[in-house]
């Protein structure tokens, strides 16, 4: 069985695998850049808003929409633990190993996970029309969510005005 890594080597794996991961991202588009393989494009607000939407989007499906709870739970290691009355209850415990530690982290930190979306995100953006249209509709899905978290909030604000004056 696997030794856990003590707290101190694992926060400085969380921050060194990263940042050598996003400077490595950074010289290869530089590489790109100075191949002239990529071009940079002048940017409008329009397409900052709408990197901006797609990243937000991207961030609810990684840390928080339960269609992709199967990945963030297969990160981390599961135990069963079965109680007394025969009720099984899932109990879920970070991975031992520090790459997939990182991730469960990283998964769990929405901050993280924007930095590394924006990043695909603007790539994709600039990259070709084809992906740019990929962009496009993540940005408008965004933009149905955040509909569908408001009406979520003025139903709930509803419910418990209703509650109130019952």
């Amino acid at each position: 069985m696997r030794q856990p890594i003590s707290e101190y080597r694992q926060s400085l794996y969380n921050f060194v695998s990263p940042t050598a991961m996003f400077i490595a991202v950074c010289i290869i588009i530089y590489a790109l850049l100075v191949t002239r393989t990529i071009s940079v494009q002048p940017i409008r607000l329009f397409d900052i808003f709408l990197v901006a939407l797609a990243s937000f989007r991207l961030i609810r499906l990684f840390c928080y929409d339960s269609v992709f709870a199967f990945v963030r739970e297969s990160i981390a290691y599961k135990s069963h633990r079965i109680e007394e009355n025969g009720e099984v209850f899932m109990e879920r415990k970070l991975a031992t190993g520090p790459f997939r530690r990182m991730l469960a982290t990283l998964l769990d930190c929405p901050w993280c996970v924007g930095l590394w979306t924006t990043v695909l995100v603007a790539l994709l953006y600039t990259l070709s029309p084809a992906s740019a249209l990929l962009v496009v509709v993540i940005g408008v899905s965004a933009v149905a969510s955040l509909f569908q978290l408001i009406a979520s909030l003025i139903g709930a604000k509803c419910d418990e005005v209703e509650r109130r004056t019952k």
